[in-house]
């Protein structure tokens, strides 16, 4: 994901993904997320390196998050769903090496 600077909209829901691809924090064009219906435990702090002001949408519905604060952001589905889940994220995300995703 590194080399996909450019990178707007990265959508892969139902597709068995149980971790977020390394290097998608790094995409700062990124503007959608779709990552519903899949494995995905944890957010990682990767994530937190995206802005507010580009990325508009994250879609997590459908995933056994771990952290129950994140399940909350994205059950409740908020106009501050992006701006919460990246500022969690940024202090309490998933600090460990993620293993490339499957799916």
């Amino acid at each position: 994901f590194e080399s996909l600077e450019h990178l707007a909209t990265y959508a892969a829901p139902a597709n068995l993904i149980t971790t977020f691809e390394r290097g998608l924090g790094c995409c700062q064009q990124l503007v959608h997320v779709d990552l519903a219906d899949n494995k995905i435990a944890e957010v990682p702090m990767e994530l937190g390196n995206l802005t507010v002001k580009k990325l508009q949408t994250v879609v997590l519905k459908g995933n056994p998050l771990r952290d129950a604060r994140i399940r909350r952001f994205v059950e409740d589905d908020a106009p501050t769903l992006v701006k919460d889940l990246l500022n969690h994220v940024r202090k309490n995300g998933f600090k460990g090496d993620a293993p490339a995703a499957k799916g």
